[in-house]
């Protein structure tokens, strides 16, 4: 296998097991030219913000070998490329925010467009990764593609001499969106979307459920109650800071509250219950007695992440 046929089983294999094989093999590829490893994703602590935590280069390397997740984002993006490329012959601009050591979400495009199809321009808080994507994309021979790369926080940075971008970029969360900074990042970068352009996630979608005790890997949505959607965002649509969602809560033995992720990356690529990390279940609260109603706020802070008041 060659850097180009792991990118392909990635983008468009219906095998798993090619795939799997595809995203282990990029990522040893990534480890032999930069000398920085996804194994160890505890390696570093997570750095504190004023508008959340903020992942290790270790723990972001780390993202890649999360497959389903991987596969997901890699083709909704890539499927996103193509439909804006399709659009504009002369080429498209894609801004990446936390872009990791790997740029992970978008190396792989560089086997599969011409530099003037796409050109990137990468973003991280952390000077490593900037370091050591600029050293891989030398590796590859593909440093062309980059327009720009810098350090930055994504969460309040100035990019309006970067100008208009086609499609925007950022994962940079975990489950029910607690406390990572995707949300304040996707405020900030939105603001250079084009009109018509596409911004990936597309959509994330949480949602309350009730169930039993047990343990959440092995939890199913058929084994819990539905209360109701606490949260939908879609960046071209964001929602207030303030807004607050009212549950009735329903007659039901069930006391374990936990929220579910829903993502879709672009289109028809979507990430589900347990599919990956990012979409495991998170028991968010132990009911005692029968309330009325549960609110739920979702709070842009230090450490973001839902409040709840019984009522």
């Amino acid at each position: 296998m060659n850097f180009k046929e792991a990118t392909n089983d990635l983008l468009t294999s219906n095998d798993h097991q090619k795939v799997v094989a595809a995203i282990d093999f990029m990522h040893d590829y990534y480890f032999n030219v930069t000398g920085l490893s996804g194994s160890d994703p505890e390696k570093e602590n997570l750095r504190q913000t004023p508008n959340g935590y903020i992942v290790s280069k270790y723990c972001a390397a780390h993202c890649l070998v999360q497959h389903e997740r991987t596969k997901r984002f890699a083709r909704g993006i890539y499927e996103a490329a193509k439909k804006k490329v399709a659009e504009i012959p002369a080429g498209i601009r894609i801004l990446y925010g936390g872009c990791g050591p790997y740029a992970s979400l978008v190396t792989s495009l560089t086997q599969h467009f011409s530099s003037n199809q796409i050109s990137l321009v990468l973003l991280d808080i952390n000077e490593e990764s900037i370091d050591s994507v600029t050293k891989l994309y030398r590796a590859l021979n593909v440093e062309d593609y980059i327009e720009k790369s810098m350090i930055c926080d994504c969460t309040s940075e100035d990019l309006s001499t970067l100008g208009e971008f086609d499609i925007i970029i950022t994962e940079t969360m975990s489950a029910a969106l607690k406390n990572e900074s995707q949300i304040p990042i996707t405020r900030n970068l939105v603001k250079y979307l084009k009109p018509d352009g596409i911004f990936i996630p597309e959509n994330i979608s949480i949602s309350a459920h009730l169930g039993e005790d047990m343990h959440i890997r092995n939890l199913n949505s058929s084994e819990m109650l539905e209360m109701g959607e606490v949260l939908q965002f879609k960046p071209q649509t964001l929602p207030s800071k303030e807004k607050i969602v009212q549950l009735p809560y329903p007659q039901t033995p069930l006391n374990y509250l936990y929220l579910l992720t829903k993502i879709v990356v672009f289109e028809n690529e979507i990430l589900e219950l347990s599919d990956s990390t990012l979409t495991r279940p998170i028991l968010l609260d132990k009911v005692f007695g029968q309330p009325e109603f549960i609110q739920f706020q979702y709070l842009e802070d230090e450490a973001p992440g839902f409040a709840i008041k019984y009522g």
